[in-house]
């Protein structure tokens, strides 16, 4: 781990802050209370952080990481030219031009950093199941737990046999991660190596709703890791003698995510890969009652396919309309090709799986750190200033790829690959102020000026160059903050609802009441429901002029002029659509490394988008009596890649 972490030690200048003490974003229309929702901590004295104090913290723990690796390996650093590309970067996130991950949003700067290490500053990781079960467990129960959305495969179905675990031992679980962590490894290890079987005592752990201190937000108590103990046993009891196939090997993971999301305390994700020809695997869903019911844990993770160039897709459309998603991760074309229009690098070849959310290829035990740029932020796309936002926000991700985890494969594998995500957001208001051939090549140059200017300050730093470095995610929640269309997605609809969750106790609901805003209490969840009408700006597409083929190819446009890593894409099918699916995948299977499907659906009691007419919208307007609301209450904090929806647990 890394000692230089112990204290900030880069200061932006007060005077310099003092100029925003006052002042507010231009927000979009929920960005605001998406903001403090999400990233603002409390302070010290029990006060929320204020706006210009979450940026200062953010920035100052970026560059400070830079300075303290460069002091620390006696490189060139100047603290002059340091303090002014540091207050660029402020000014850039305050503009909205360009953002750090949700990740960094939230923890960066934070005692969590310094006491465990550079993994939730992480969006993402992958594990392979292929030759251990154990380690990957233990893996995805630890960066879980600090909001990492991890993604898994079932490979080692058949490889693992269940025995007998050995005599009792009490374990007394401290009350750390690090403790649930090992109990869930001394668990597995007896059932899989009959070693001692863990007798459990939970006394230590603090009672729900207690603080956490260092990574935030408050206890679950010790009912979730009970009941995670008890599901662990079912699974391998049920297969005692035998090996474990893909649907218990799955069900292990998905426990996992079941029990650290419990309570509404963290938030992660996981995706799970499988292959087409495992019935077992492709059937595990259809049980409606391990998905949907009371005790179900399915849920927890997206089920998708590994794609082979050539294969049959007929199942595809069957698939999507019973359970209603469905995703492929082509794997040779993530290994051999950085972007699709260049001739294939074979720089790749370690990379095993995806993220959850699809926009980064991984290798086994690697994570990956994301940024952010709005395109549509900019007057012109070929300013120099889209080129002075750009070369701050890569250096914003190539810091976090600096700093070691609690993890030694990890630490390996990171150091040796760099890896990041360049990420632009609100393509489709791009399209629409730009135009496509202008945002398309915008995408072109700009990778190339990343190439060389990771060439330069790999240098700088003494590192290796990123192996790849361009993506676009899905940036959920970040979009939500500006306004935009997240990702390369088109916009909803001209006017429509955004239903945002909240916590029941949430010290913000009061006001939002006050202000005349609708409100949905869910009991099972202890959560409510606000809704937000919103209008998109002219000219944005929309889902409501979009099809299947014009999604996919849109996916297809940017994997190959700027995404040397992955496109995050996910394409609503409608339901006269289903039967073109097979065709459509076996058209893109050469041009696309990874594309999820959604099915369209009107069913959802409240779903997080409802189209509005022009009327209704208007008639919503005024129905409120705005006014700023105070926030009291601390964040909630993101996962990984900041998705809202899909890829969230």
């Amino acid at each position: 781990m890394n000692t230089w972490l112990a204290e900030p030690t880069f200061h932006l200048d007060s005077a310099f802050l003092k100029m925003y003490e006052k002042k507010e974003p231009r927000w979009g229309p929920i960005g605001r209370t998406i903001f403090y929702r999400t990233y603002v901590r409390k302070r010290e004295d029990g006060k929320v952080e204020s706006v210009p104090e979450v940026f200062k913290r953010v920035v100052e723990g970026h560059w400070s990481i830079l300075k303290n690796w460069q002091q620390e390996h006696k490189r060139q650093w100047d603290d002059g030219q340091a303090q002014r590309s540091a207050q660029r970067a402020f000014d850039i996130f305050w503009n909205f031009q360009g953002l750090p991950s949700g990740r960094a949003l939230w923890t960066m700067g934070t005692p969590c950093i310094q006491r465990t290490g550079g993994s939730a500053l992480n969006n993402c990781a992958f594990v392979t199941t292929r030759d251990d079960i154990m380690e990957p467990l233990a893996f995805m129960m630890d960066q879980s737990m600090l909001g990492v959305g991890v993604a898994f495969d079932v490979l080692g179905a058949g490889k693992f046999k269940v025995v007998q675990p050995g005599d009792d031992w009490p374990y007394e679980i401290p009350d750390t991660r690090e403790g649930w962590v090992e109990s869930v490894r001394y668990l597995c290890r007896a059932f899989l190596s009959g070693a001692p079987y863990p007798i459990f005592q939970y006394q230590l752990i603090r009672p729900a709703g207690a603080p956490i201190h260092g990574f935030g937000g408050v206890s679950s108590g010790a009912d979730p890791l009970k009941q995670l103990h008890k599901n662990l046993r079912n699974v391998f009891m049920d297969r005692m003698g035998d090996t474990l196939d893909s649907v218990a090997i799955a069900d292990l993971m998905n426990f996992v995510g079941v029990c650290v999301v419990s309570g509404n305390v963290r938030r992660t994700a996981q995706l799970c890969l499988g292959r087409a020809d495992d019935p077992a695997y492709m059937n595990r869903k259809n049980n409606r009652e391990t998905v949907q019911g009371p005790d179900s844990w399915r849920w927890a993770s997206n089920d998708s396919v590994i794609g082979k160039s050539g294969m049959d897709y007929s199942f595809a459309t069957d698939r999507l309309n019973e359970i209603g998603d469905l995703g492929f991760f082509w794997k040779e074309n993530a290994k051999r090709y950085g972007r699709m229009i260049d001739a294939p690098t074979g720089t790749d070849p370690r990379i095993e799986g995806t993220n959850p959310c699809g926009e980064i290829g991984l290798e086994p035990f690697e994570l990956c750190n994301l940024v952010e740029m709005y395109p549509s932020r900019f007057k012109q796309l070929r300013s120099n200033e889209v080129y002075s936002v750009a070369k701050t926000l890569y250096l914003c991700a190539k810091a976090v790829s600096l700093v070691d985890t609690n993890w030694e494969q990890t630490n390996e594998v990171v150091n040796r690959n760099h890896r990041i995500g360049f990420s632009l957001s609100g393509l489709m208001r791009s399209y629409a102020i730009h135009g496509v051939r202008e945002t398309m090549g915008m995408c072109d140059r700009l990778y190339h000026f990343l190439h060389g200017l990771d060439q330069q300050y790999s240098d700088w730093l003494s590192v290796t160059p990123s192996i790849k470095r361009t993506t676009i995610q899905p940036s959920g929640t970040k979009s939500l903050l500006i306004g935009e269309p997240p990702g390369l997605h088109p916009a909803f609809a001209p006017y429509y609802l955004r239903r945002v969750e909240y916590q029941a106790d949430d010290a913000s609901l009061e006001a939002f009441e006050s202000q005349g805003f609708r409100m949905t209490h869910r009991k099972e969840k202890n959560t409510v429901v606000v809704e937000f009408p919103i209008a998109e700006a002219p000219g944005t597409p929309t889902y409501q002029n979009s099809n299947l083929w014009s999604q996919m190819k849109r996916a297809a446009e940017f994997q190959k002029w700027w995404a040397d890593n992955q496109i995050s894409c996910t394409v609503t099918v409608k339901p006269d659509e289903l039967d073109q699916l097979p065709e459509a995948l076996s058209y893109f299977e050469d041009d696309l490394k990874g594309i999820s499907f959604l099915k369209e659906r009107h069913d959802f009691k409240n779903p997080p988008y409802e189209v509005l007419t022009e009327a209704q919208y208007h008639s919503r307007q005024d129905e409120l009596k705005l006014k700023r609301v105070k926030f009291s209450a601390d964040g909630v904090g993101e996962s990984f890649c900041d998705a809202e929806g899909r890829c969230l647990l």
